[in-house]
């Protein structure tokens, strides 16, 4: 399958931020404060639906003491309640959020990311699909 970049438009950088808000406002978790501040400044985004990259505003407090990747993860479910994969957060080294991964358990690729309401935020390591 050929990688499909999607349109960076501002629904899109909207969509990004309000899924890591939600994955990261839905359990009381290290740098909490810092890690909405930083959601809040996301831009720049780049890559396929599957594996984003971005910039956030790095004047803005790092999240010393969260893990890579981050410990809050979410299921995404179709409407009817079926897997269709999980999405992972991923902080840089200077605690600063850079990344959010899509990894899929259907048989074709996401070719766009899920919206808020296919998600099901999870506390603790990735899940493993079986």
């Amino acid at each position: 399958m050929e990688d499909v970049m999607i349109e960076m438009n501002d629904a899109m950088i909207l969509r990004i931020r309000s899924l890591v808000v939600a994955m990261v406002n839905a359990f009381d978790i290290p740098a909490q404060r810092e890690l909405i501040a930083q959601a809040a400044t996301i831009h720049s985004p780049t890559g396929i639906p599957t594996m984003l990259e971005f910039q956030v505003d790095r004047s803005l407090e790092p999240a010393h003491g969260s893990p890579n990747p981050l410990d809050v993860t979410a299921e995404v479910k179709t409407a009817e309640g079926k897997d269709l994969g999980m999405l992972v957060l991923w902080i840089d080294a200077e605690g600063y959020l850079y990344s959010l991964e899509f990894s899929w358990v259907v048989d074709d690729r996401p070719d766009t990311l899920p919206r808020v309401d296919q998600i099901i935020p999870r506390l603790g390591p990735s899940k493993t699909w079986t």
